[in-house]
């Protein structure tokens, strides 16, 4: 309630600071991490700043820290340049966050989309395009992800006792993915069907 009473621009400032301290918590593990899947240090470093790129673009729009929004427009080129990196993942993420955000075109978030679907995130692609309000394109995007996992499923070799734990767990996920639908972030984040 306290926090109700701050002006816009504190607000801003105590957002900004939130972020940091718990970027920098993490920032070690990050680098570590990055550095046991990276062929050398530049490679660790590329994957420590599209990370951080990401959690910062997705902490922006779910928190509204438009401040951080503006701080991000100067990495559109760079971001719009890599959109078509071997894995867009990173880059499309903080494009559609920046779109959702008010921040980036509509071009941005339509070709964040495509790229997600390109290379296999489809139920990214799902969840970026309910939040935009394409209701049609999430449940494309969707149906595709069901297909593909039904028929990597089927291929499966598994014992009668790891499918039947297995379609448990297939008919939880199939009530959060229908959830995707309605656009909720906060929801679609709650129920992991949507990364943040």
């Amino acid at each position: 309630m306290a926090h109700a009473l701050l002006s816009h621009a504190a607000m801003s400032r105590l957002q900004r600071a939130e972020f940091e301290k718990l970027a920098l918590e993490h920032l070690g593990e990050l680098r570590a991490t990055a550095l046991r899947f990276a062929r050398n240090e530049k490679d660790a470093d590329d994957l420590v700043q599209e990370t951080m790129l990401r959690a910062l673009a997705a902490w922006a729009w779910a928190d509204q820290g438009w401040e951080h929004c503006v701080h991000l427009q100067e990495w559109l080129p760079l971001l719009r340049e890599r959109l078509a990196a071997v894995d867009p993942g990173p880059e499309a993420f903080s494009l559609a966050y920046l779109h959702l955000a008010g921040h980036a075109g509509h071009d941005d978030l339509q070709r964040s989309i495509a790229m997600l679907e390109g290379a296999g995130y489809l139920l990214e692609a799902a969840g970026f395009a309910a939040l935009a309000g394409q209701h049609e394109g999430a449940t494309h995007h969707l149906e595709r992800y069901r297909k593909r996992r039904e028929s990597t499923l089927a291929n499966l070799a598994q014992p009668p006792e790891v499918r039947d734990m297995a379609d448990g767990e297939l008919a939880s996920r199939l009530a959060a993915e229908a959830d995707l639908l309605s656009g909720d972030s906060g929801l679609l984040a709650r129920q992991g069907v949507f990364p943040m």
